[in-house]
């Protein structure tokens, strides 16, 4: 079976899905927390459905993404491959590596 027809569908729901993931986290962040939180809505949503939501959406991204990854396996393999010529610091697993170590350690800090 050619996976190769689901690229556009997956890209753009995906897609969808990391700017509702991004809404939902952010109004989850601005809600009240504690008993308060109990009555709050927004747009006639409530906070415990917004966090069901930005679960079920965070799964399902998750799946995208390893679907995607599943699909493009031999660009992303390209990708992570190392040249004999190139350095070090030139390839993409080294930035990715930084960014994520970067983050984590900025998170973390007090």
């Amino acid at each position: 079976m050619n996976l190769n027809r689901f690229r556009p569908y997956a890209a753009i729901t995906m897609m969808l899905m990391l700017a509702l993931l991004a809404a939902t986290g952010l109004l989850l962040y601005l809600a009240p927390h504690g008993q308060a939180s109990r009555l709050w809505s927004y747009l006639g949503i409530a906070k415990h459905q917004y966090k069901d939501i930005h679960l079920y959406l965070g799964l399902l991204v998750t799946l995208l993404a390893l679907l995607h990854g599943y699909v493009n396996f031999k660009p992303l393999s390209h990708y992570l491959a190392f040249k004999r010529k190139a350095k070090i610091w030139t390839h993409p697993l080294i930035w990715a590596l930084l960014i994520v170590i970067t983050v984590v350690i900025l998170v973390l800090l007090p």
